[in-house]
């Protein structure tokens, strides 16, 4: 055996791992590795990964274009070889919580909300939400390539759904009749 002992040295938050090979007769030699890792956290160039995602979002790119430009780049992903997916990247926008609107965009004007976001502040379903706005119940417009729903909603606007939510049921038109807008203020 010309080789007496081999130390692997791994950083926790990097997939690169050093290599110290001690060889018979006193030489020593040190290799830099890349190994699989099993969280997206644990990759050394994870906050700018993230960053980059978030730029490409800003300038309106979709998840499948951001997916082939990472790969481009040659951003590399914990175990899979394949490179990145839509999937991925969605996962990702997930776990960082930059989906539904998290992700600062020059597209909202004031009072403008991401549908999921207002759904939140309104306490209420986004699908309630968006199921308005095809009905025309709220001032609301989808912006491309995607259909994301931007609704408008100042502070009475906010008061006046949250009454609306408050009067309607599933399945139920308020007090037994259809409404309008206007109906609930």
């Amino acid at each position: 055996m010309v080789v007496e002992r081999v130390v692997v040295h791994v950083r926790a938050d990097s997939e690169r791992a050093e290599v110290v090979i001690s060889w018979r007769g006193g030489a020593t030699t040190r290799h830099e590795i890349v190994r699989p890792v099993s969280r997206y956290e644990s990759l050394g160039s994870y906050e700018q990964l993230m960053n980059r995602i978030i730029a490409m979002r800003q300038e309106g790119q979709t998840i499948p274009q951001i997916a082939e430009q990472l790969n481009a780049e040659g951003y590399r992903t914990p175990r899979s070889r394949q490179g990145y997916t839509s999937t991925s990247v969605r996962k990702l926008l997930s776990r960082g919580e930059l989906t539904r609107g998290r992700i600062p965009t020059r597209q909202l004007d004031r009072h403008e909300w991401w549908l999921p976001d207002l759904a939140r502040e309104l306490q209420m379903s986004a699908d309630k939400l968006r199921d308005w706005a095809l009905r025309g119940w709220v001032r609301s417009r989808q912006i491309p390539p995607r259909g994301l729903w931007v609704i408008w909603a100042d502070g009475r606007e906010r008061q006046r759904l949250r009454k609306l939510r408050a009067a309607s049921k599933r399945g139920q038109p308020v007090n037994g009749a259809p409404f309008r807008v206007k109906d609930i203020r």
